[in-house]
């Protein structure tokens, strides 16, 4: 009698424990469901409700491409979902306008986007009339344009050909050497804080460069080896004031002597003899300033 009461405790115990099992089960399974509505509720609600429709794109960082443009190029426009747009995708359409560096896009809520970029800065023109680009420090092709003007405060490099070619191509050095070496004479320029006043970078032989100062001085350096220390020198005698700023006068260097003298007497004759005559025109008047000793030219 004892025993049959007591394993009919035990059952009765186990049926009300698996009873509440159960019931806990479905409580969970209640909760969980109400859980996932809410949350197909809340995303349904993102992505259709016109809350959250964009009204504002805002573009900074920007001066020589306008707002206007990289909006758009961004695929992203005003009253589209704020959520529905995608900020990758934009940004890799922004990443091919050829004058942006770098780039971000992110989502402000309730419904703005922000575009910030940086600009890459154009360091000298290239090619020639038929095909002039301006590209920057790295090589890479910024825009065709339509003539060489002096007031961006970069250099045209000569002798150098950019035939088929496209905004954003790079100019590697495999494929153009004289390029590369016309851009490391542009770099050097920039460094020494001679680039905005340069004119002209003839890189047609590459062991004989030529540059074009300010359009009164006609610098002839030689190989482009020596060409930053030769820069460099050049640069202490201008800030020394060994040339004013009102003579016109040809700078030779092509050796280790730099000479100074008027522009006829460097005649495209004497060019080709220069290093065998560079004394004979000293004597003619062209002052040896080896040193940073420097005499003065005549005026012409």
């Amino acid at each position: 009698m004892d025993r049959e009461t007591a394993q009919e405790i035990y059952r009765r115990h186990r049926a009300e424990k698996k009873k509440k099992r159960r019931k806990n089960l479905f409580k969970r399974f209640v909760f969980f469901t109400f859980i996932f509505a809410l949350l197909v509720t809340g995303v349904y609600m993102l992505y259709t409700s016109d809350y959250f429709n964009i009204a504002e794109i805002n573009c900074t960082g920007n001066s020589v491409v306008p707002s206007e443009e990289i909006i758009k190029v961004s695929g992203i426009n005003n009253g589209d979902n704020l959520f529905m747009s995608s900020v990758k995708r934009a940004e890799n359409n922004i990443s091919e306008i050829s004058y942006v560096d770098t780039y971000k896009v992110w989502r402000t809520l309730p419904n703005k986007i922000n575009i910030r970029v940086t600009e890459t800065t154009p360091i000298a023109y290239i090619g020639s009339n038929e095909n002039l680009w301006i590209v920057n420090k790295e090589g890479k092709l910024l825009e065709k344009a339509e003539s060489f003007n002096p007031d961006k405060g970069i250099p045209l490099i000569t002798g150098i050909v950019a035939d088929d070619y496209k905004a954003g191509d790079f100019l590697h050095k495999s494929r153009n050497r004289l390029f590369t070496e016309g851009l490391e004479c542009a770099k050097v320029l920039e460094s020494l804080g001679l680039l905005n006043r340069t004119n002209e970078i003839n890189i047609e032989n590459n062991e004989d460069i030529k540059l074009s100062y300010d359009n009164r001085l006609y610098i002839y350096i030689g190989s482009l080896d020596t060409f930053e220390y030769k820069m460099g020198v050049i640069k202490r005698i201008l800030d020394k004031k060994g040339i004013t700023d009102y003579e016109h006068a040809v700078l030779n260097y092509r050796t280790d002597k730099l000479y100074v003298g008027n522009e006829d007497m460097f005649s495209d004759k004497e060019e080709s003899d220069a290093d065998k005559n560079l004394n004979e025109k000293a004597d003619s008047g062209i002052e040896d300033i080896n040193n940073e000793n420097v005499t003065e030219p005549s005026p012409t």
